[in-house]
């Protein structure tokens, strides 16, 4: 599994700021990108029938990130891709907590936000981890697909505590109720202004 730092290098190196290195004179951080060599090897190999679709499929996706950041922007939420290799599928959602508003000391950088992962691995299915930092620690809640994936995960939870580096694990509870993170995304959606932006180059 990745260090955070790794993920971050990871995420840079995606493209999905191609144009906004570009419009900001970043040249050559904006070559060093995925989305930049595609789009190079969909043009270089224009004539290939093997890969050039293979280019265009994968540039794509990553627009398809793209616009998802734009339109979840809107409504201040953050998405972040996590197109890892231990992955099916999977994003996080980082979004204003309202909820927590005045329970919460003031004066923290990322206070009254609440973070979500929305995962489907292989062999556990959908997972939903809700994440909230507080002075003593984290919390954590998991929400899986059904009863024996919770208990499942909830007889590892001694473990979580080693892969939790920067803060100790205040509370963890295992829930059921995790739902197909594609059609979560999409049900998000369908709700709010529209917002669109071509971003091919």
């Amino acid at each position: 599994m990745p260090s955070g730092k790794e993920l971050e290098q990871f995420i840079n190196r995606l493209g999905t700021n191609l144009e906004h290195l570009l419009a900001t004179g970043k040249q050559e951080e904006a070559t060093q990108t995925l989305k930049s060599a595609l789009l190079e090897i969909s043009h270089s190999f224009s004539g290939n029938t093997k890969i050039q679709p293979l280019a265009d499929q994968l540039t794509a996706t990553i627009q398809l990130y793209q616009m998802l950041q734009i339109r979840l922007a809107g409504e201040a939420i953050f998405f972040l891709p996590l197109p890892l290799s231990f992955l099916n599928q999977g994003y996080l959602l980082v979004e204003p907590d309202h909820k927590q508003e005045g329970e919460q000391q003031p004066g923290g950088e990322n206070e009254n936000n609440r973070y979500s992962l929305h995962l489907n691995l292989e062999g556990l299915g959908n997972l939903k981890v809700d994440l909230q930092q507080q002075a003593g620690g984290m919390r954590l809640r998991f929400f899986a697909e059904d009863s024996e994936k919770a208990k499942f995960l909830s007889e590892n939870r001694d473990d979580l505590q080693q892969w939790l580096t920067a803060t100790t694990l205040e509370s963890v509870q295992f829930l059921t109720g995790a739902e197909d993170p594609t059609k979560q995304l999409l049900a998000r959606m369908t709700h709010g202004p529209a917002s669109l932006l071509n971003t091919r180059a």
